[in-house]
């Protein structure tokens, strides 16, 4: 497709914001053929990037701000972010929520079976849930830091801490904080979860905690609410674009505040509040966007 007939949907570009915490691999083959492909690609953009994964998520943004006939952010703070750093058009940029599958996502009465998905990954409730990359970048050695200090100072929480995804860069650190604390029998670290079983741990989980400090959305936290569970996260971007409402979720600075407050929510509230943000809903906003690709070529009315 010509990129001034199509939509391109941009998630966040915190590559911008938090370089340091992005891998910039190298683009295309190793050796002489590898450097030839770099100099080819300082050539084609003016000495401005070279063959690196970075370099190549400011160029093609750039390119898709400039190129495309419409922009889709997934939330009023990415839409912002494009404004900010790229100096983009406002009125190129629509925003569409991200949505979830409620078809899966949703409360589960099947008792058994969830305790069967719990077995399977070595899990006793209660626990606190988290699901997503184990990295530095997620913010995750803070979510450790939090959890221990509130075991420490509340002995009548009995609640595990669950992290479902895959090790990442910084996750070091996340065993180092769960060795610090003497936590290691406090963490189940179930590894990547297929999604088919990820419903089930979410209908099971006492709370949702997300400790992300930078986020265009955050889909797992309308996953959660659907499944009826509370969340906690910071007071940041994506959280604050999704959890606008105190029945559903607590936004604290303090983050272990901000769990044992959403420990005491409702689940009903939270799995009605995430009907707001199914791919149905997303799916009629995205298609008001659309144009026919040859405008004058269409039906005779009667």
């Amino acid at each position: 497709l010509h990129p001034r007939k199509s939509l391109v949907t941009i998630h966040d570009i915190g590559f911008e914001r938090e370089r340091g915490l992005y891998r910039s691999d190298k683009i295309g083959p190793a050796g002489l053929t590898g450097k030839i492909f770099d100099y080819l690609a300082r050539i084609f953009t003016l000495g401005k990037f070279g063959a690196a994964t970075l370099d190549y998520q400011t160029w093609s943004t750039k390119f898709a701000l400039k190129h495309a006939s419409r922009i889709i952010a997934v939330s009023n703070f990415t839409k912002q972010e494009l404004i900010k750093v790229y100096r983009a058009a406002g009125d190129k940029i629509a925003v569409v929520y991200n949505g979830y599958n409620d078809a899966i996502y949703k409360k589960i009465t099947d008792q058994g079976k969830i305790s069967q998905v719990l077995k399977k990954y070595g899990i006793k409730r209660p626990y606190i849930f988290y699901v997503g990359r184990l990295e530095k970048k997620k913010n995750t050695p803070a979510l450790v830091n939090a959890f221990a200090i509130m075991k420490a100072r509340h002995k009548e929480l009995k609640h595990k801490l669950v992290l479902a995804g895959q090790a990442s860069l910084g996750f070091a650190e996340v065993k180092y904080v769960a060795e610090e604390f003497n936590l290691l029998d406090e963490i189940i670290l179930t590894g990547w979860v297929p999604e088919a079983d990820l419903p089930y741990i979410y209908n099971g989980a006492a709370l949702f905690v997300f400790p992300s400090h930078y986020e265009g959305f955050g889909i797992p936290l309308v996953e959660a609410m659907a499944c009826g569970v509370p969340v906690a996260a910071y007071p940041v971007t994506g959280p604050i674009d999704v959890i606008t409402s105190k029945k559903v979720g607590c936004l604290d600075n303090d983050l272990k505040a901000a769990a044992l407050a959403a420990l005491k929510l409702k689940r009903a509230d939270c799995r009605a509040y995430a009907l707001n943000y199914t791919w149905e809903a997303a799916s009629r906003t995205f298609e008001s966007l659309l144009v026919p690709c040859n405008p004058e070529a269409q039906p005779a009315t009667a």
